[in-house]
């Protein structure tokens, strides 16, 4: 697997949660993402057979747009092309603090497989969400056969709430999509040498110095829906 999915119990132990305040409104959310992959369930062009590798990943809580990414705007320095190129989360949890429209936010991380900071089929992350109606959800993994592709809802986030103020319990893969980060010249499914799962080292990949867009009309890769699934609901 690849230099970028390893971190050092430091650096996972330095982590900082923000929290929104418990208002008389606050409900407790239990956001889980799995990956939906099976083993070795991913075939590339040369025939070689994968397993679907999902990075650790942020989750923000917002009000207004996602404070994680824009389409039609580059990534920036502020946390995406690091988690979208190398899997690494952490950038994230040095900005989102400052930002006005951030009421809480969290990594997303699972007990590492081999010092790996990766999830696998039949695993999952599980996050502790507390909002209050008009709060959004975001968040962003990183698909590691890509060079620079993240799982992310919209670009609005979601509504955990309902229109009548009623918390939302559903299984949301439907409004995931996969995102290009436009940070890293694209390079085949799996079989790129900048690959998350082949690159030596972090930031190695050709720059594309482009701006995030859809990945999904690209037919090299699976169906959404075979490799993440996302699910939220009160606790």
């Amino acid at each position: 697997m690849s230099y970028r999915s390893k971190f050092g119990a430091a650096t996972i132990a330095a982590l900082s949660f923000a929290a929104v305040p418990h208002g008389a409104q606050a409900t407790e959310f239990i956001l889980r993402i799995y990956n939906a992959g099976t083993e070795n369930g991913m075939t590339y062009a040369d025939g070689t057979k994968e397993s679907a590798a999902l990075s650790w990943g942020v989750w923000a809580l917002h009000e207004g747009p996602s404070p994680l990414f824009a389409p039609g705007q580059p990534a920036g320095r502020e946390g995406l092309e690091n988690l979208a190129e190398d899997g690494n989360p952490f950038i994230f949890d040095k900005s989102l603090p400052r930002r006005s429209d951030v009421k809480a936010y969290g990594v997303l991380k699972a007990r590492p497989v081999d010092g790996l900071a990766t999830i696998f089929p039949g695993m999952l992350f599980r996050a502790l969400v507390d909002a209050e109606p008009g709060d959004r959800l975001s968040f962003a993994v990183m698909f590691e056969q890509t060079n620079d592709a993240f799982y992310a809802f919209g670009p609005e986030g979601v509504a955990l709430f309902d229109d009548a103020g009623q918390p939302v319990s559903a299984d949301l893969t439907g409004q995931v999509m996969l995102w290009d980060a436009g940070t890293e010249m694209n390079q085949p499914l799996g079989n790129g040498v900048d690959n998350g799962v082949n690159q030596s080292g972090p930031n190695v990949g050709p720059d594309e110095n482009g701006v995030v867009h859809a990945a999904e009309g690209d037919a090299a890769y699976p169906p959404v829906a075979s490799v993440i699934r996302v699910t939220i609901e009160p606790r």
